[in-house]
């Protein structure tokens, strides 16, 4: 088990303008680009898939490496213990669905029953994961796979998700890296007017939406995310996009692999970017911050399923980077475990 595939989350992986086969600049996650007129270029079109953003003739966009501020230290400790890693960044804008075949394609190439691999996915990169398992009848567990770490995977989808769809940056700004220091009072009706047709057209957070087929979110309000006409006019979500997401989750199915797992998720823990819809959907007040942040919603899922839970205190977008999962991923990786623990410190001699 030399080898460990790491597979980021939403926003995870940095996007580059290409040329033909030419490397532009890095538009994600670099605030110049982003916000000096870059943003646009990400885009998507109707399909979900296209980069329509991109005005250069044979341009596109790609995924080029893994976010470093979040995933260096992960990969560095990997390394460190000897592990052949193999970052896997791919377009999170783009659907989970085909994000998953194209996983699919990579495992096949790159590795052998022999050799086998383990996968590390945080967040969204678990569901990535399952979609890749899904693709055709002829894979359905992957099993080269040795051992599968969901890191904080919200197998059930994420209210923050639906959050970045208020109808006022204030309402998502702090969960978006690059919008750092703009204040929460930000109107992109006057000072960005282009962001939300941009930001709606990515069809990967749309997948991330609550489920709303199975699992603690079913209900009236979940299903309420499900149809544009909910919500507001700024917002200019499409009812494709949205269909597409209710499919994905049809798609995905129950949780739940053949290949031993462990489920690495948070406990009592919450973000700033905790938001749970309610009331009128067409205004900012009805977004309302609460303890039911990314932590709580992946262990709200965490009890759905039947992987054995790693429970820790780390805040969700720490868990690739914090000393306690570092200390631990070693023992996980070699040795997974067979019933849920609750880890109350580093490990004890962890080399």
């Amino acid at each position: 088990m030399a080898h460990v595939v790491v597979i980021p989350g939403i926003m995870g992986s940095t996007l580059n303008l290409f040329v033909g086969e030419r490397k532009g600049p890095e538009i994600w996650l670099r605030t110049e680009s982003l916000l000096g007129g870059y943003f646009p270029y990400l885009e998507l079109g109707a399909d979900g898939e296209t980069d329509s953003g991109v005005t250069w003739p044979n341009g596109s966009i790609r995924p080029v490496e893994l976010l470093p501020g979040t995933y260096a230290a992960l990969l560095r400790r990997l390394r460190d213990l000897g592990y052949t890693v193999h970052p896997w960044p791919y377009d999170w804008r783009k659907s989970i669905r085909s994000n998953g075949a194209k996983l699919l394609a990579f495992l096949r190439s790159g590795f052998d029953q022999e050799q086998g691999y383990v996968i590390v996915a945080h967040s969204m990169g678990g569901l990535v994961v399952r979609a890749a398992a899904l693709v055709d009848d002829r894979s359905p567990a992957l099993p080269d796979c040795h051992r599968l770490i969901y890191l904080g995977t919200p197998h059930y989808g994420s209210h923050s998700a639906a959050g970045i769809y208020g109808p006022r940056v204030g309402a998502w700004a702090p969960w978006l890296g690059f919008a750092r220091g703009i204040p929460d009072a930000w109107d992109p009706t006057s000072d960005y007017p282009g962001m939300f047709g941009v930001v709606v057209s990515w069809q990967g957070l749309a997948d991330l939406f609550p489920n709303p087929l199975a699992g603690p979110f079913v209900g009236p309000e979940t299903d309420r995310l499900y149809q544009a006409r909910e919500w507001p006019t700024l917002a200019k979500i499409r009812q494709t996009v949205l269909d597409r997401a209710r499919a994905s989750w049809a798609a995905l199915g129950p949780v739940g692999l053949t290949i031993p797992s462990v489920y690495v998720v948070s406990t009592g823990r919450s973000t700033p970017s905790g938001i749970r819809p309610g009331g009128d959907l067409g205004h900012l007040g009805s977004w309302t911050r609460t303890k039911d942040g990314d932590e709580s919603v992946t262990e709200a899922s965490a009890w759905q399923v039947d992987h054995p839970r790693f429970l820790c205190g780390v805040q969700h977008h720490h868990l690739p980077t914090d000393p306690l999962i570092l200390s631990w991923i070693d023992f996980l990786i070699r040795n997974g475990i067979d019933q849920d623990y609750a880890a109350s410190g580093p490990l004890a001699n962890a080399s």
